[in-house]
């Protein structure tokens, strides 16, 4: 069935609530008085926008499929008899495809961006109707999903992957500087998608800021078995119990010293270390991994918070903590490096005031990555393998991580630099996790579902979001709604 392009113009204030307590966004107060949500076709939306909100500020232009709303959307007539989509019903994020804000003009009016109708665009100036990255991704979704992953590897590996042109410069209020490196902007590739070190220059063409590969572990391992890998279709959502599936440090260790020394990375690069599932010497894996890496990355990443390996979040424990940073600093060679704690979303209040005296404790961490995957199940979940065991990553777990974040900013007074993953989706997602405390911002799930040219749209989101609220830079906004 194709998609059928629905608008709905939202407060950011009134979407950010509710992505931020989890709960299904209602619409505004008009809305909710009438018993529907308000919507509007591509011809209608700028009309409704002059009439009913001309001079607003803070909109977002929320883009549904409307197919995906099922009987709960209604077409009904308008007092001047045109037929307007009505939704009986909360919004599911499922069916959202894009959140962009919509800045005023000096007539007072909202400037749109090219709008999208019957899987076209409707501006065809600005926008080719064919969407190379929006095929590839509906088609590789036709697959299982851990085949559909591996197939993507493979295309960017060997250059058979359909590319659009270079991305274009970044905006300049998106560079910021963190542990004295540059980053021209602060979106990420989590962990997870690139395990063995395989596809960083291509990720780098995405327009990603910085690449985080792995995790790696010692000996290569397979994994748990399969199938262990879920998509949550309803959800936007990912389930997966991979396991620290990869081929080993070694092997990623060869590729990452070839990569550096024919200048194939030009962005920061990270590496997630992890330690073998059936390891006598936990600590002794960290250390193996990060003495061979470190020579060849800008920051390294503490993995003990995967649900995936027995036993892992245990190492999450303060005493435990403190052992593998004070084995990784007596590791480290001449060119030392920023080391980080990816942390879990399920940790208890003491669980976490724990984390945070060992990282602050004599600059032992250099910051802290949150989070990993969770392994609580929301009861909003509606999709058929929402019970699988493993890591559930995507929107739900947006509003438990951005909490963690913000808290965790208070409790550091915003000294220690955080990178925020967890749920994000478009430019207000990413906004939102650098207001509550993020100076790096992360993704992986949202690729599953929207494809590569999210990264461009959500920087393009991101940048305007900055200038609308008058910061001229990212390290402006960082932890303006944890203070």
């Amino acid at each position: 069935m194709k998609s059928q392009f629905i608008y709905h113009m939202a407060h950011e204030a009134e979407w950010r609530a509710a992505q931020a307590s989890g709960a299904p966004y209602t619409g505004s107060p008009d809305d909710r008085r009438d018993g529907f949500i308000h919507f509007s076709t591509a011809a209608q939306i700028k009309v409704s926008a002059a009439k009913h909100r001309a001079g607003q500020k803070d909109l977002l232009l929320l883009t549904v499929d409307g197919t995906a709303l099922g009987p709960a959307l209604k077409w009904e007539s308008s007092r001047g008899g045109d037929l307007f989509p009505h939704l009986y019903g909360p919004l599911p994020a499922a069916a959202v495809i894009k959140i962009e804000p919509l800045p005023l003009g000096k007539d007072g009016l909202h400037i749109f961006p090219p709008l999208m109708t019957n899987n076209r665009v409707a501006d065809k100036k600005s926008t080719p109707a064919f969407d190379i990255y929006g095929t590839a991704t509906h088609w590789l979704r036709r697959l299982a999903p851990e085949t559909a992953h591996q197939l993507t590897l493979c295309l960017l590996e060997t250059g058979l992957f359909p590319w659009r042109s270079n991305p274009p410069d970044d905006p300049t209020n998106l560079a910021i500087s963190v542990w004295g490196k540059n980053f021209a902007n602060p979106i990420g590739l989590a962990a997870g998608f690139d395990k063995d070190a395989r596809v960083v220059p291509a990720m780098e063409r995405f327009g990603f800021g910085f690449t985080e590969v792995g995790g790696l572990t010692p000996k290569p391992q397979p994994g748990n078995p399969r199938p262990r890998m879920f998509r949550l279709r309803q959800d936007q959502a990912l389930i997966n119990r991979l396991g620290f599936n990869n081929k080993g440090v070694a092997a990623a260790a060869r590729r990452l010293t070839e990569m550096r020394q024919y200048s194939e990375s030009r962005r920061p690069l990270a590496v997630n270390i992890g330690c073998n599932k059936n390891t006598a010497d936990p600590i002794g894996d960290y250390v193996t991994v990060f003495t061979r890496v470190a020579p060849l990355v800008d920051f390294a990443v503490i993995n003990v918070s995967s649900p995936n390996t027995p036993g892992l979040r245990d190492l999450q424990g303060e005493t435990q903590l403190r052992e593998i940073l004070a084995a990784l600093h007596q590791s480290e060679g001449p060119r030392k490096i920023p080391i980080l704690i990816k942390i879990a979303p399920d940790l208890s209040r003491g669980a976490v005031e724990g984390i945070i005296s060992v990282a602050t404790d004599s600059h032992s961490a250099d910051g802290l990555v949150i989070s990993n995957t969770t392994v609580g199940r929301p009861a909003s979940l509606r999709s058929p393998d929402s019970a699988q065991q493993g890591g559930l990553s995507g929107k739900p777990l947006f509003a438990p991580s951005t909490e963690l974040l913000r808290t965790v900013y208070r409790e550091t007074k915003g000294k220690l630099p955080l990178i925020g993953v967890g749920g994000i989706a478009s430019g207000v997602d990413a906004y939102a996790k650098i207001r509550a405390g993020a100076s790096l911002v992360q993704l992986y799930t949202a690729l599953v579902y929207q494809g590569p040219g999210l990264v461009q749209r959500l920087k393009s989101e991101l940048s305007a979001l900055l200038a609308r609220d008058g910061f001229t830079s990212v390290a402006q906004a960082i932890g303006v709604d944890a203070r």
